[in-house]
């Protein structure tokens, strides 16, 4: 069943940003953060107007993916975090404080290659907005 925030409007727009690769300091033990990992995110965005680019197709007029990926990985660059959840609460934390109020975030977090025997499909954490 896919998510679907609810808004006062009676549509609704969707921009997917999938598969945004980090590299973070993540794991429970220092040897574990000593290196980076690898992580996966996945960023939905919900608009209860659709962004001007529609209209003048102008990227001035939306949101930059681009700029939002490597101000994502400048954030969570230096950072280290023992828990996926708290590296996906700050993640949200950051994309809510970027975006404003004006859409509403589904945020997925897979970490890839969790150092556990037999474990093959990673580790996802997901948070949102209502």
């Amino acid at each position: 069943m896919e998510f679907i925030p609810t808004f006062a409007s009676d549509s609704v727009a969707k921009l997917n940003v999938r598969g945004v690769q980090l590299f973070v300091h993540l794991g429970y033990t220092e040897a574990e953060r000593a290196q980076k990992q690898e992580v996966l995110a996945d960023i939905e965005l919900y608009f209860s107007k659709e962004p001007l680019a529609t209209k003048t197709d102008q990227l001035k007029d939306t949101i930059c993916y681009h700029t939002l990926i490597v101000d994502l990985r400048n954030f969570v660059g230096q950072k280290h975090f023992a828990m996926v959840e708290k590296l996906s609460a700050d993640i949200f934390d950051f994309l809510s404080q970027k975006l404003g109020s004006s859409s509403k975030i589904r945020l997925s977090i897979t970490k890839t290659h969790p150092p556990v025997d037999g474990l093959l499909g990673g580790v996802e954490y997901s948070k949102w907005s209502f």
